[in-house]
């Protein structure tokens, strides 16, 4: 009697050791089928004309500081974006740079602008629906940017916008500029359709003001937003007013009760550089805020044509130095798959 009971034990434990091993072989299945790819968030295109249009302003992208010379076409061409960078990208067009005539006025010729460029964007994002997102560049202070935002996920079924505050010089004090980002924000909520900010530091020793001043002024409803911060919420380059963003971030996630319903991440192209500035922070203090933070709220972003995706991965692996799960889930986390 004891002997079987020995038995009948002994033969109980095969069958938990095997469906074990069946479970784990399961798991590692479904691991290994996931079409995990590296996603860029942040990868500028541009029109031959908007070119032309920032060249007579006086921009030149095919100097040293562009990996990338956007005047041989490539920021343009599909197979050479694709060649440089990584499996999905968002791409990103850019009319908030365009300027018409020197004193910008004439709205009719610069909305027909703008509508190419967003077209142009549009084309290329169907061209491999597949692996391409878009974005289209959307200045707030547009009298038509809402009717821009609206025509661009409605009729074009573009992913997302971009607003750049630098280069629009957004001044989140005035009255008529918030109601027009408020607008814009409110139409995206609805939409469920984030949105790409780089926000207007102009203290590169200060980021708290603008961070609280963005938190109070878009964040403290029940409206709920997904929002990219590019560049981890700085300028470019890693500033103490950049640690000082994702710091008042953090203190939100934590303790506002209206952080539930906000989606909120931070790209990292461009603060990891090599080259040596005034006010560099060291990389190790962005790593230690990540971690802080939890790695789930970051992206990757290259900022193509600055970098090229696949080199500006290799710079993260060496001066960053995450932990090679953190920064596989950081390259291949998709928000568009988890809407």
């Amino acid at each position: 009697m004891v002997f079987r009971l020995i038995e009948i034990l002994a033969e109980m434990t095969n069958i938990k050791i095997i469906l074990l091993y069946v479970i784990t072989l399961m798991s590692t299945n479904i691991c290994l089928c996931q079409d995990l790819k590296t996603i860029d968030y942040h990868v500028h295109i541009f029109s031959d004309d908007l070119l032309h249009n920032l060249a007579d302003q006086g921009f030149i992208l095919h100097d040293d500081i562009f990996e990338v010379n956007c005047m041989d076409e490539s920021c343009s061409q599909i197979d050479k974006i694709k060649a440089n960078n990584s499996e999905k990208l968002v791409l990103i067009s850019a009319p908030y740079a365009i300027q018409i005539g020197s004193e910008n006025d004439d709205s009719l010729k610069l909305y027909d602008f703008v509508k190419g460029e967003n077209n142009f964007l549009s084309n290329l994002v169907n061209s491999d629906r597949s692996n391409f997102y878009g974005f289209c560049g959307i200045n707030p202070k547009w009298e038509f940017a809402i009717n821009e935002t609206v025509r661009c996920i409605n009729d074009l079924g573009l992913d997302g916008i971009k607003f750049h505050f630098p280069s629009n010089q957004i001044d989140l004090n005035d009255s008529k500029t918030q109601e027009s980002i408020s607008e814009i924000l409110l139409y995206l909520s609805e939409k469920n359709i984030p949105v790409l900010i780089h926000l207007n530091i102009t203290d590169l020793t200060n980021g708290s003001g603008m961070a609280k001043q963005f938190i109070k002024n878009f964040l403290c409803n029940h409206n709920k937003l997904t929002i990219i911060f590019a560049h981890c919420g700085g300028p470019g380059g890693l500033y103490k007013a950049t640690l000082d963003v994702l710091e008042e971030f953090d203190i939100f996630f934590k303790t506002n009760e209206f952080s539930v319903n906000k989606n909120i991440y931070f790209e990292l192209s461009g603060t990891i550089l090599e080259q040596k500035y005034p006010g560099k922070i060291s990389s190790s203090e962005l790593k230690k805020m990540i971690s802080k933070m939890g790695h789930k709220h970051f992206l990757f972003g290259s900022d193509f044509p600055l970098r090229s995706g696949k080199k500006y991965i290799e710079l993260l692996n060496e001066e960053l130095d995450l932990d090679a799960e953190m920064l596989e889930y950081i390259k291949t986390q998709n928000i568009f798959e988890n809407k």
